[in-house]
């Protein structure tokens, strides 16, 4: 089943992306191992940073960060994720919402989206990505970045 959902992933992938989106798609990827690489153990001053320099270079607001952040650590508290944990969650929140937000430019339906993402979840074999709540992709599980869909009203 493992093999089956990776090459699905792949398929829509090589399918729906051009050069320039498989460039796109590659620097989301090498730009978030790098966060996680660069900061291994984030507290939580340093993830709010990382994700207010996000959002301010794409000339967002201070009143949508600041509830964009809101939401992430409520989502969060709502999985249950230990404080030391939040951190690292938001700041992989702020990953899937990078993806989420690229694939929906590319036109990918949602189902396509969670067969890229269940192909992902697949592959990781990382226990630091693994955080409950993130990086698990469930049939039932709606993307942690839908809850930050109404930041905008």
């Amino acid at each position: 089943m493992e093999d089956i959902q990776k090459n699905k992933a792949l398929e829509i992938l090589e399918k729906k992306l051009d050069e320039k989106g498989i460039q796109e798609f590659l620097s989301i990827s090498n730009d978030m191992e790098m966060i996680f690489g660069k900061y291994p153990e984030l507290d939580m001053e340093t993830a709010k940073s990382l994700i207010e320099d996000y959002f301010s270079d794409r000339g967002e607001s201070k009143e949508f960060v600041e509830k964009w952040l809101g939401k992430a650590q409520a989502h969060c508290e709502k999985y249950g994720i230990e404080k030391s944990a939040m951190p690292k969650a938001m700041v992989a929140d702020l990953g899937m919402f990078r993806f989420m937000s690229f694939f929906e430019e590319y036109g990918l339906s949602e189902q396509e989206i969670f067969q890229i993402f269940s192909g992902a979840a697949d592959q990781v074999s990382d226990v630091e990505f693994k955080v409950p709540g993130t990086m698990s992709v469930q049939p039932d599980h709606k993307c942690s970045c839908r809850h930050h869909g109404d930041c905008n009203e």
